[in-house]
C-alpha cells in the first residue's frame, strides 16, 4: 500500500491509501439547543465542512428543529435525565465537533478543518480551537478549548468536552452574544 504525504497544519500528515481509496476522518458536529432559532442559522451555515450535523433539541418552543432540518441536520429530541455527553453515541462518525448554537466557525477554521480531514489526525484524542467571545466592547480572547475530539478516546457528561491539552487548529470559533 503506498503512502501519500500531504503538507499542512504545521506538519506533514500521512494518508493511507488502500486500494486507491483514501481513508480520511469524518466529522459529526453536535449542537445542544433549546429555542435557539434566532442563533442557529448562522451556526449551521458555518458547518458545511462537517459530514453530519446532529442537533439535540430540548423541547424548543420555536422553529429550532425546522431550521436545523432545513440545513440537513439530524434532530434528536433530548431525553430528560440523559447526560449531554452521552449523545455522542448518536453520531455517525468518531470525530465530534461540539459547539453552542451561538457559535460559528471562522472561514480560516473551516479551511483548517477541510485540510485536517485530508490527512491522518494521528494519535491525538482531540484538537483545541481558539475561542473569541463577543463582549460589550467588541471581540475578546476566550482562550483555547478542546472542541474537536475522538469519541473513542474521551468520555464526559457535559455538553462540551473537558479542556484537555491538545494540538490547536488554526482559525477561531466565534461565540456571538446574540
Amino acid at each position: 500500500m503506498p503512502d501519500i504525504l500531504i503538507g499542512g497544519l504545521r506538519a506533514l500528515m500521512l494518508v493511507k491509501v488502500v486500494s486507491g481509496i483514501e481513508i480520511v476522518p469524518k466529522i459529526t458536529a453536535i449542537i445542544f439547543a433549546n429555542s435557539e432559532a434566532a442563533h442557529l442559522t448562522r451556526s449551521l451555515e458555518s458547518l458545511r465542512v462537517c459530514d453530519q450535523v446532529l442537533v439535540i433539541d430540548y423541547k424548543s418552543d420555536d422553529q429550532t428543529a425546522e431550521i436545523a432540518r432545513a440545513y440537513g441536520a439530524t434532530v434528536k429530541d433530548a431525553i430528560p435525565g440523559v447526560d449531554e455527553g452521552a449523545y455522542v453515541i448518536d453520531a455517525g462518525y468518531d470525530w465530534i465537533l461540539c459547539l453552542l448554537p451561538s457559535e460559528v466557525l471562522s472561514e480560516q477554521l473551516q479551511a483548517a478543518l477541510e485540510e485536517w480531514k485530508s490527512g491522518d489526525p494521528g494519535p491525538s484524542a482531540g484538537f483545541s480551537l481558539k475561542v473569541r467571545r463577543e463582549g460589550n466592547k467588541g471581540w475578546e480572547n476566550g482562550g483555547t478549548e478542546m472542541r474537536l475530539f475522538n469519541r473513542t478516546k474521551i468520555n464526559f457528561k457535559e455538553a462540551l468536552p473537558p479542556n484537555i491539552k491538545s494540538p490547536r487548529l488554526p482559525g477561531e470559533l466565534l461565540h456571538f452574544k446574540n
